[in-house]
């Protein structure tokens, strides 16, 4: 099962910890509303429904996605629950840690991005590739129009069975992000004595 963390926050310290807060409590809001994504691959929960591919669990932790299919679109979503997009503020450093390629799979990731309810783009974070490194993305910083969420889209190429095997993917806070509302929280916590 994907395990999904959520932040919280103790606002009741009074007026002047609400003073303190008030310029992060939007920051800090976003947080508790979402956290962060780990998705130790011990399921599918995460992942939509694989087009023209597979999609399974081959082992304690690992998923594998391979071709199911030549000369179309092979792809698989992944948000959290496997229907809700992520937030990019909150959610917007990705890390995808694939374990192995299995036969000659190329595969790549790109990100989908929504403003509200309304479609805005589909980009490239990383073209078809053969990488076993962990990836790192900032996916906010990919979108060219104004965004405020997005799910990953993962794709494969070449022959059926071609693929690649995860073991890890992640969506949390960027740094920069988690360490304003540390930050916040900290001023707040030295406000209180």
């Amino acid at each position: 099962m994907g395990l999904r963390i959520v932040l919280g926050i103790d606002f009741s310290s009074g007026f002047r910890g609400a003073r303190v807060l008030a310029w992060t409590a939007p920051l800090l809001m976003g947080m508790c509303a979402h956290g962060a994504v780990i998705d130790t691959m011990d399921d599918l929960s995460n992942f939509g429904t694989p087009t023209s591919s597979n999609l399974e669990v081959v082992g304690a932790g690992e998923v594998a996605f391979t071709s199911a299919e030549v000369n179309v679109d092979r792809f698989v979503d992944w948000m959290s629950g496997g229907t809700v997009r992520l937030d990019l503020m909150t959610e917007g450093q990705l890390t995808v840690v694939p374990e192995r390629l299995l036969n000659a799979g190329e595969w790549g990731i790109w990100a989908v991005y929504f403003n509200g309810i309304s479609f805005v783009e589909e980009v490239n974070l990383l073209g078809l590739d053969t990488t076993v490194n962990e990836v790192t993305l900032d996916v906010a910083s990919f979108a060219t129009a104004p965004s405020d969420t997005y799910f990953v889209r993962f794709r494969v190429r070449e022959a059926v069975g071609d693929g690649v095997v995860f073991s890890r993917i992640s969506a949390v806070p960027e740094p920069g992000v988690a360490v304003m509302g540390a930050l916040g929280l900290l001023v707040s916590l030295r406000r209180r004595r």
